[in-house]
C-alpha cells in the first residue's frame, strides 16, 4: 500500500504549473519540482511522511484532498465541517490542525503515511521533527477572491474588502515563500 501511495503521489505532482510540492525534512519550504531540487531523491519511507495539502482559502485544497483519497492515499479528516453549497464533496479538514499555532502537534504522529489539510498560515507552526511532503495549491488571487465572495454570500456573511483581502493573501504567500 505504501508503494502504491508513493507512486500515486509521484504521478500526481509531476510537471504541474499549479502545484509546488516535495518532501521536506526539518524545513518548511516546499521543494518546487521545477526548481534546483527537482532531481533530489529521498529514501524516507512513505509511511513516515506526512503529506500536507495547503494553500490559501478557496485555492483547491479540498479538491486535492479528494483526488488523493480517490487515488488510494489515506486521509486524516474528521468530517466535522460537512459538505455544503460551496464544497459539494466536503472540506476534508481535521479539527486538531487548528491547534498547531498553540504548539499542540501530538496528532502529527497519526498523520504519518496519510494526507492532512493544513491552511497556509499554519505551515510555519509545523515542528521540524517530522518529514513532510507539501502540496501547496496555487490559484490566481482574483479567482480566490471571487470564490471567497461567492461562498460568503451563500452563507449570508459580509465579504471583506477585496483590496485588503488581496494584500493579506499576498502577504501570506510572501511569508511562506520566505520560510
Amino acid at each position: 500500500a505504501a508503494q502504491k501511495h508513493q507512486q500515486f503521489i509521484d504521478e500526481l505532482i509531476v510537471e504541474s504549473s499549479n502545484v509546488s510540492a516535495g518532501v521536506v525534512s526539518g524545513s518548511l519550504a516546499p521543494i518546487a519540482l521545477h526548481g534546483p531540487n527537482a532531481e533530489k531523491k529521498t529514501s524516507i519511507a512513505a509511511e513516515e511522511v506526512v503529506t500536507i495539502v495547503s494553500g490559501l482559502p478557496r485555492s483547491g485544497t479540498s479538491m486535492m484532498m479528494q483526488l488523493l483519497g480517490q487515488g488510494g492515499v489515506e486521509l486524516l479528516t474528521d468530517n466535522m465541517r460537512q459538505a455544503d453549497e460551496s464544497n459539494h464533496q466536503g472540506y476534508f479538514e481535521y479539527e486538531p490542525v487548528k491547534s498547531l499555532a498553540k504548539g499542540d502537534h501530538d496528532w502529527l504522529m497519526e498523520a504519518r503515511g496519510r494526507a492532512v489539510k493544513i491552511i497556509a498560515q499554519l505551515l510555519p507552526s509545523l515542528p521540524a521533527d517530522h518529514h513532510y511532503r507539501i502540496i501547496f495549491m496555487l490559484r490566481d488571487i482574483e479567482e480566490i477572491l471571487q470564490s471567497q465572495e461567492t461562498m460568503l454570500a451563500a452563507e449570508g456573511k459580509a465579504s471583506a474588502k477585496p483590496a485588503q483581502l488581496m494584500e493579506s493573501y499576498r502577504a501570506q504567500l510572501r511569508r511562506i515563500e520566505q520560510q
